[in-house]
């Protein structure tokens, strides 16, 4: 389902940033599970919890 790679892209951001998934997903607002789903490419983040965590990872996202 990830055709345009945010899952890895995620991953590498986060282990760069050495956050674990529970962290990164506490910090977002998000649970865990969507953390690990958004990873291994089996689901694309909302709108919403993509800008959560483009902030909790102090990156931006396209058009911010």
């Amino acid at each position: 389902m990830d055709d345009s790679g945010i899952g890895a892209r995620l991953r590498t951001l986060r282990m760069r940033k050495g956050l674990t998934g529970k962290a990164l997903a506490h910090s977002a607002g998000v649970s865990p599970s969507l953390i690990s789903r958004i990873e291994r490419g089996n689901t694309l983040p909302s709108v919403g919890a993509l800008t959560r965590l483009s902030r909790s990872t102090h990156t931006r996202t396209l058009g911010t």
